[in-house]
């Protein structure tokens, strides 16, 4: 880059955000999963909210109550999804700003 150019240097700034119900289709296929699993797969950081966790894990206990995944599913998604929060997301948490 040229002295005085306003340009950004190469490389992706790219960062996906995903909403609760984007998060639910990693783990549990419905419409829209293929499309949420390559920005899963892809190296670029997912982010996420604080209030995201918190409505995941609300999500998944929905769906076992309502029969849609077994007991152990229930167990396999939140442990699942626990170690993601801690690999592959960037939790955004809430200040006094918001």
């Amino acid at each position: 880059m040229g002295k005085g150019s306003n340009r950004r240097p190469r490389g992706s700034s790219l960062k996906y955000y995903f909403d609760t119900s984007s998060l639910v289709k990693i783990y549990h296929p419905e419409e829209g999963s293929k499309e949420a699993l390559e920005c899963y797969l892809s190296d670029t950081p997912i982010l996420i909210s604080d209030l995201s966790r918190i409505e995941f894990f609300s999500t998944i206990h929905r769906k076992y109550r309502e029969g849609e995944i077994s007991a152990d599913a229930l167990d396999a998604l939140m442990e699942r999804f626990q170690e993601d929060l801690w690999v592959r997301y960037e939790v955004l948490e809430f200040s006094a700003l918001v």
